[in-house]
């Protein structure tokens, strides 16, 4: 499924950037397009519903030919798409099981993707077939594989498996991971849907799947994809200059390795990173200044003050990125839901 608002994209520039990218993955003539109307009283909950409603839509799918075209869509391997393209002459079987066999075996997933796609520049061989093996596994064992994910959250923190190209991703409420491209099982969208039609809409979406799925949220990584840096988001457009800076894909990929390769959190790893510019800029300021003093007493400096103002001003543009994405952030939900009737 590929999400899109028409009315918030008038000359379709974004659907169309989206249908390319797709086209060149080889997935185009597997996505169905769903369009959606933009919430405008709360674009939140409008994300929030077009997520629900193609679950929803996927689920009747799933329930009304269990063994017939919905379970062969449904229940394919995109990666093995991708595969062929990447490799016209690999075997499309790559660990996983094939896609005519009975949802007795396993469940039907989903690829929800939004319109704000964009690739990571990490699509590897590798990567596809372990998601592949990871996917074909028990389906308890997981209900979201994010194939992408904004490491800029607080209380992520992002452990490894026994396969150095999965992950497993654990936050809680008010940790945005983002919805631009996951893949999610018959369970998970069952246990969403159970859970609209007993509380309704209270949260973000990436809320709800982080309440839902505390221990059962995974990725690729490297993630194959990203959302877009310069596309304009229709949820919090405050953040989009920011996004253009920290959302590039070498940026992005390489927040996401640090913490998962280290262990960090997000939090103790924005700290250290914090800690670290703070320590750059007060001593290439120090030494700036000294260069400066002795510039202005003896008219020369024998030393070099091209590196440590420079250093000084990265370290200050750094902290001042951060303070402007922590002053622009949305706030955090509530804790306490609604309470059941």
């Amino acid at each position: 499924y590929l999400i899109t608002c028409p009315n918030a994209d008038p000359d379709s520039a974004r659907l169309e950037n989206t249908k390319a990218i797709l086209s060149n993955l080889g997935l185009m003539d597997r996505v169905e397009i769903k369009r959606f109307e933009t919430d405008d009283e709360d674009r939140i909950r409008g994300c929030y519903t077009s997520h629900i409603a193609v679950m929803k839509d996927a689920m009747a799918k799933i329930e009304q030919e269990p063994s017939g075209g919905a379970e062969k869509s449904l229940q394919g391997d995109w990666w093995q798409q991708l595969s062929t393209f990447m490799d016209p002459n690999s075997s499309l079987e790559l660990g996983g099981k094939s896609a005519n066999q009975s949802r007795g075996d396993r469940q039907a997933r989903v690829l929800v993707l939004e319109d704000n796609l964009d690739t990571s520049g990490n699509l590897e061989q590798s990567t596809l077939d372990a998601m592949s093996a990871f996917a074909a596994k028990p389906d308890t064992s997981w209900d979201m594989i994010h194939l992408s994910y904004i490491p800029y959250v607080p209380n992520l923190l992002v452990s490894k498996t026994k396969d150095s190209k999965v992950v497993k991703l654990s936050c809680g409420v008010g940790s945005a991971l983002g919805t631009t491209a996951y893949i999610i099982n018959e369970n998970g969208m069952r246990s969403l849907i159970n859970e609209h039609e007993k509380k309704g809409y209270y949260a973000a979406i990436p809320d709800v799947m982080a309440l839902r799925f505390p221990e059962s949220r995974y990725a690729s990584n490297p993630v194959p994809f990203l959302r877009a840096p310069k596309t304009p988001s229709l949820v919090n457009p405050q953040l989009d200059d920011l996004r253009s800076i920290l959302f590039q894909p070498g940026v992005v990929s390489s927040v996401q390795s640090v913490l998962a390769t280290t262990g960090l959190s997000s939090n103790n790893l924005l700290f250290t990173t914090i800690g670290s510019l703070l320590g750059v800029s007060g001593i290439a300021g120090k030494t700036t200044f000294d260069a400066g003093c002795q510039l202005a007493s003896t008219g020369a400096y024998d030393g070099n003050i091209i590196l440590p103002l420079l250093s000084s001003i990265f370290s200050l543009f750094s902290l001042g990125i951060i303070g402007v994405g922590a002053a622009l952030a949305p706030k955090p939900p509530e804790e306490d839901g609604p309470e059941e009737a």
